[in-house]
């Protein structure tokens, strides 16, 4: 069962790298941005609070666009949550570790 499981989900990225924001020809994927897909409103409020936290620290820039995403072939309904980097912030370039994240959020 793994390996269909694996299969839909290389699929459905496929699908996502490529999906427009509904009703425009916009991509949702676009240079400079991080876009977070999401099936249902309680994700979004746990994705909203990781990018509030990474915009506080001036990794991300203000600003967090919340767009419907059109009709992907066997997938419906899905949202996305897109947010620009800050590429001048001075750590950007640099790696950062997750325990790192866990101490500054402590």
């Amino acid at each position: 069962m793994d390996g269909a499981y694996d299969i839909r989900y290389a699929i459905v990225k496929k699908r996502i790298d490529k999906a427009l924001i509904n009703n425009t020809t916009e991509r949702l994927t676009q240079p400079g941005k991080i876009a977070i897909v999401y099936a249902q409103s309680s994700e979004a409020q746990e994705y909203r609070r990781y990018l509030d936290y990474l915009q506080s620290l001036g990794y991300l820039k203000p600003g967090i666009e919340d767009v419907e995403l059109e009709e992907l072939q066997g997938v419906h309904g899905l949202r996305a949550l897109r947010v620009a980097v800050d590429l001048e912030h001075p750590e950007t370039d640099r790696p950062v570790a997750l325990s790192e994240l866990a101490q500054r959020a402590s």
